[in-house]
């Protein structure tokens, strides 16, 4: 999802203009990256569910 907020005078970057045209094109399928089947949803929803999403809060340092 991207979000932008707009303010007065402002105007978009090219870059944001970009998304929000990518946002109403319809969603392409190839054979690198066919459309899921069912069987294969419920495949990625188990693995999620199996091994959840972490966090870790990192700090860097540079000097």
């Amino acid at each position: 999802m991207v979000t932008f907020e707009l303010h007065e005078n402002a105007t978009l970057t090219d870059k944001e203009k970009m998304l929000a045209k990518a946002k109403s094109l319809p969603v392409t399928y190839d054979e690198d990256s066919p459309m899921l089947t069912d069987r294969m949803e419920q495949a990625f929803i188990a693995a999620r569910k199996k091994q959840p999403y972490s966090f870790l809060i990192c700090t860097l340092l540079v000097h």
